[in-house]
């Protein structure tokens, strides 16, 4: 695996949320202590990331662990 920086992708609050239901989205405090040189690289791959979700995301039709951001909560304005 490459060492490149890329920026992670965000996910809509609605499509975490659902994957968070099913169990393939969660926060990196649910991720276990072996898992932190993941976080770590994470971290450097990605300045972007806000170190705060993973999830598995479809590539090529095989899950894979990916860090994640999540997009902050929008409130509908009255019209």
């Amino acid at each position: 695996m490459s060492e490149s920086s890329s920026e992670p992708r965000t996910l809509t609050r609605a499509d975490y949320d659902r994957l968070e239901h099913y169990g393939y989205a969660g926060p990196t405090t649910a991720l276990t202590t072996t898992d932190t040189d993941v976080v770590n690289r994470w971290q450097q791959q990605s300045p972007g990331w806000r170190a705060r979700h993973w999830a598995y995301l479809n590539d090529d039709e095989v899950l894979r662990l990916a860090a994640v951001n999540v997009a902050r909560r929008t409130t509908a304005t009255a019209a």
